[in-house]
């Protein structure tokens, strides 16, 4: 699940830059359209599905999302070369095993997760306490119609409520504030940002270890506001919205910081909001046009991934060759016994039998586990390979050698003559070197007249043609 979060985090990071660099590069646009953007954004990180298409400028996040995982945990060695005539190990005595359990790497993916849970309680705490204290605070308030309410131990005018939101105001205010502020304070429940903003906060709570969903959270709380002041001063004219400037500075919070509730006034960005509001002057309606184009250029691109070329449960699995086959026989025995020729060799699985067989071995599996099993057969299978590549690739060196004749002629390589152990036919290099040398026949009369399978050898001495 971690591994999941981190890679739709990091997707999700693209269309945020996007939204960043668009906020401030495009001054006009109205703050309303960059809260959708926002909510785009949002609905990238909630959204369990991705939509494929061509236009994307999402790269795949998985790759990243592995290795920033994969990265913390421990490198296991590689397999050594299995041996003839191993003695069976001894049994392990449960002190033994108990210390050896003891002794084992730690499973940093379970720590980290354990982290990322940490994480996300210390932040819903945080969201539980805020909320209590502000209605312990609004304990002793006064009804003064429908949902307004006055309270004497606030600073500031807010929204607080998920279901039946109220509206409290500091009985400091005087009328002409009064009518600015709830002015401002139903554009809100008008938006729905009673909300939206609790819906951000737990968001930001699946992924607090990701800093831009924080610069996300934070300008989204900014805009939110921004886009209640110009909803006000639509249509005012520049007194009004200079005393309603005023109205913002009286109410403003000393130390205000993004929490999850509640919905305030003065709240947060507030000499950015001033100048906005001095400043505001009613969109174009082309500015409005080129923000719902730019909506849905940006949905398209960054809220998309790219279509996967080939998807690794529907790629193929490539055949096994007959080199690899070859390379998990048991090494021989010191008297091998006779082979008995086939009429043909052996059968290669199918393509529906490797998959049955894929599918089989993962049923049960979640996809974090089939990752990381990838990961380390990946590990084993480098090491088979450095160890295969440096004993055959020095016996094509010489033309007159047994393997580069067998290599000539078949296109494979054969390894009993390379490493040492046996083949399909159940005889080594050597032996069947002698075995051409009593016959008297050449490398291509040998797999001529055998093929890949070899019969016994003859117990008299080399025959002549």
């Amino acid at each position: 699940m971690l591994t999941h979060l981190i890679g739709t985090s990091v997707s999700a990071s693209w269309l945020i830059l996007a939204v960043l660099l668009l906020r401030a590069v495009c001054k006009k646009i109205p703050r309303a359209m960059i809260c959708l953007l926002w909510g785009l954004a949002a609905l990238r990180l909630v959204c369990p599905f991705s939509i494929q298409s061509p236009l994307s400028l999402v790269p795949d996040a998985g790759p990243i999302a592995e290795r920033i995982v994969s990265a913390a945990e421990p490198v296991s060695a590689p397999p050594t070369a299995p041996e003839a005539n191993v003695a069976p190990a001894a049994p392990v005595s449960p002190a033994e095993e108990a210390v050896e359990t003891a002794s084992a790497p730690p499973d940093v993916h379970s720590y980290a997760t354990a982290v990322w849970l940490a994480g996300v309680a210390l932040l819903l705490a945080y969201w539980v306490a805020g909320y209590l204290r502000v209605r312990r605070t609004v304990a002793a308030s006064a009804r003064i119609k429908g949902n307004i309410w006055i309270c004497d131990w606030i600073d500031s005018p807010f929204i607080l409520g998920v279901i039946r939101p109220k509206i409290y105001l500091p009985s400091s205010m005087d009328n002409e504030q009064f009518s600015y502020v709830l002015a401002h304070e139903h554009a809100h429940l008008a938006r729905r940002d009673h909300w939206w903003k609790p819906l951000g906060f737990a968001i930001l709570a699946v992924y607090w270890f990701a800093p831009l969903v924080w610069a996300a959270y934070i300008l989204f709380c900014r805009d939110i506001e921004l886009a209640c002041d110009e909803h006000v001063a639509r249509g005012m004219g520049r007194w009004e919205r200079k005393r309603y400037s005023e109205t913002l500075l009286s109410c403003s919070v000393a130390r205000p910081s993004p929490s999850v509730c509640p919905v305030s006034f003065g709240a947060l960005g507030l000499k950015e909001r001033i100048r906005a509001v001095l400043r505001y002057r009613n969109p174009e309606p082309w500015a409005v046009l080129a923000a719902c184009a730019v909506g849905v250029l940006l949905a398209v691109c960054f809220l998309t991934d790219r279509p996967a070329s080939a998807s690794p449960d529907k790629a193929e699995a490539p055949a096994a060759s007959p080199a690899v086959h070859r390379l998990v026989q048991t090494p021989p025995s010191p008297s091998p016994a006779p082979v008995t020729p086939e009429p043909s060799p052996r059968p290669q699985p199918t393509k529906g039998e490797v998959l049955a067989a894929r599918k089989k071995a993962l049923e049960g599996m979640t996809q974090e586990q089939i990752d990381r099993l990838t990961s380390v057969i990946t590990s084993q299978n480098q090491w088979w390979e450095r160890e295969y590549l440096s004993n055959i690739l020095t016996r094509l060196d010489d033309p007159e050698d047994l393997a580069w004749n067998y290599f000539d002629q078949t296109g494979d390589i054969d390894v009993g003559t390379g490493v040492g152990w046996s083949d399909e036919t159940g005889l080594t290099g050597d032996e069947r070197v002698a075995l051409m040398e009593r016959e008297g026949i050449t490398v291509d009369e040998f797999f001529e007249k055998y093929g890949t399978e070899t019969p016994s050898p003859s117990p008299t001495t080399a025959n002549t043609p």
